[in-house]
């Protein structure tokens, strides 16, 4: 097994990245932070899921997974407590669509990780905030309501033929 340095060291696999790259990175992390805050703010109101907005944001991730030389740093820099449930999708396909692409796993195979990394959550989108943003411990009827989330999550998704896959 070969060692990769995750933190702190530029022992990185990969070119060099270009000057200012990790700006691009930041944009492109912000919009989709936003793309994914929208969606679920549509999903809570009772709108439909915006398939084109999660795939926009499925492609950047992929993008960002394949293309940046520091991106662990990076999003451990941009960690915000306040946005926690709309970038914690988001990290979430980060990280696994980079350790796909250590494990050598083919384009679609990294998609597909990155692609149920941003969605694993999205059923909290049915949850209301009162109890996601609880600063103390849950009662246990709202414990009971939060472990819906996954099967609320997806009720949302699999009605969508993009989600599916054979």
């Amino acid at each position: 097994m070969e060692r990769i340095a995750v933190y702190g060291s530029t022992d990185y696999r990969g070119p060099v990245p270009a000057p200012g790259s990790h700006l691009a990175f930041n944009r492109q992390y912000r919009d989709n932070v936003n793309r994914i805050k929208t969606v679920l703010h549509d999903l809570a109101a009772g709108r439909k899921l915006e398939v084109a907005q999660m795939e926009t944001v499925f492609d950047s991730a992929f993008t960002q997974v394949k293309d940046n030389y520091r991106l662990m740093e990076t999003i451990n820099e941009m960690k915000k407590a306040d946005e926690y449930t709309y970038t914690h999708g988001l990290n979430i396909s980060l990280y696994g669509g980079l350790i796909a692409r250590w494990m050598g796993l083919s384009e679609n195979e990294i998609k597909n990780v990155i692609q149920a990394g941003v969605l694993h959550d999205i059923g909290k989108a049915k949850i209301p905030p009162q109890i996601l943003n609880k600063k103390g411990p849950l009662l246990p009827e709202e414990r009971e309501q939060v472990k819906k989330h996954a099967a609320l999550g997806y009720n949302l998704v699999h009605v969508h033929q993009a989600f599916v896959k054979t």
